[in-house]
């Protein structure tokens, strides 16, 4: 069996993506299983014969050849798309594709979007990814008590900019209505707030309609609200006193005056995240809208025997246990996170005991050879 990989040419999120896909091919290649990396879907590809397409966020399952059909329809070869956005995200390829599709998302909510409004697939399933593991540090022994990886941009300039473009009335005021939701009931899908604009919750609406107002205005605001969130977490942090060290892109902007019990890396590789997360007591974690999903960011900390503090989504409370494997704060009760932080910083007893129950969960439960199993091998 061979199987192509497609990798991201761009190397987006710090190369992520290539990341997780390398880490897939390797359990692959431990089964005996020929892997080879490619960029695109070419007549050399083609003649490569192979047996399946792997790849992340990519749009090949809806080309079409010249007299309308599919490409990979022609060619007989299912093809693994992992999408680590929400299926709107990717409206254009999944309205219409080939038949041998199976999708993979990193939310349950995400999975059922999907197979409500859009083009069925062959498989479309929740997964995960997993970030790599740092050189290992006693908990006792880390250097750092909170840090934080993942960038901030000016979410004020997305208001502002969607406000004042040549949109629509009614999508201004859908988006407006989606920050103003999304601040003071974080807990709802944008989806369901959609629906409840429209006064729609139990009349159906039509899919072309909502798809075009969560593309329209649904994206936007989600975008908007991820960096409300993670300023408002971070500051808060910031604000008590507490140290921390954030990992990330942007801060400069946020922070102009950084204070003395916060370190701004900017932006950093995969390998030194590791390393920071292995020589971290406490990740900070903040959902990137998933109310029904995991991230990455959760794994990777615990892999690396960190406390990950997050906000909670219904397949973390379901599947971890609060202050037993993981910790969480609640979005619209940011003012408990720093008391939280500091209780698990001034009893470093307990901390260690979820830091380590959340490492055991994490390697037992989820890891690359149960993902290819779960994922991909058994449509093969």
């Amino acid at each position: 069996m061979k199987i192509g990989m497609l990798a991201d040419e761009r190397k987006m999120c710090y190369n992520t993506l290539n990341y997780f896909l390398a880490e897939i091919a390797k359990s692959l290649q431990q089964r005996g299983i020929e892997v080879q990396f490619i960029t695109k879907i070419d007549l050399l590809a083609i003649q490569q014969r192979f047996d399946a397409f792997i790849g992340l966020n990519r749009p090949e399952p809806a080309l079409q050849s010249s007299d309308g059909s599919f490409l990979l329809d022609r060619l007989g070869i299912p093809f693994f798309n992992l999408l680590v956005d929400a299926p709107y995200y990717h409206s254009g390829s999944l309205k219409s594709h080939a038949a041998d599709l199976h999708l993979i998302f990193l939310d349950s909510g995400h999975v059922k979007y999907c197979q409500k409004y859009y083009m069925p697939c062959k498989s479309v399933e929740m997964g995960y990814l997993i970030g790599p593991a740092g050189t290992p540090i006693p908990y006792e022994d880390r250097a750092l008590d909170l840090l934080f990886t993942g960038g901030c941009y000016d979410y004020t300039h997305i208001k502002e900019e969607f406000l004042s473009d040549q949109k629509p009335a009614e999508i201004r005021d859908i988006f407006s209505y989606l920050i103003d939701s999304g601040i003071h009931s974080p807990e709802y899908t944008t989806e369901a707030l959609i629906l409840s604009y429209l006064h729609s919750d139990q009349t159906p609406v039509n899919a072309e309609v909502l798809d075009f107002l969560m593309r329209e205005a649904g994206v936007w605001a989600e975008y908007y609200l991820r960096g409300y969130y993670r300023e408002r977490v971070v500051r808060s942090l910031a604000e008590a006193g507490l140290r921390m060290t954030i990992a990330g892109g942007g801060w400069g902007s946020v922070f102009p005056k950084c204070p003395p019990n916060l370190t701004l890396l900017g932006e950093v590789n995969m390998t030194e995240t590791a390393d920071l997360t292995a020589n971290t007591k406490i990740l900070l974690n903040v959902m990137p809208w998933f109310k029904d999903g995991l991230h990455d960011r959760i794994l990777t900390a615990m892999y690396n025997g960190a406390i990950c503090v997050t906000d909670p989504s219904s397949y973390i409370k379901t599947h971890f246990q609060a202050d037993k494997n993981i910790v969480l704060y609640e979005l619209n009760a940011l003012e408990q996170v720093p008391n939280q932080c500091r209780y698990l910083l001034e009893h470093p007893d307990k901390a260690r005991k979820i830091a380590q129950a959340g490492q055991q969960k994490a390697e037992t439960e989820y890891n690359w050879d149960h993902f290819v199993d779960s994922y991909i091998l058994k449509w093969l």
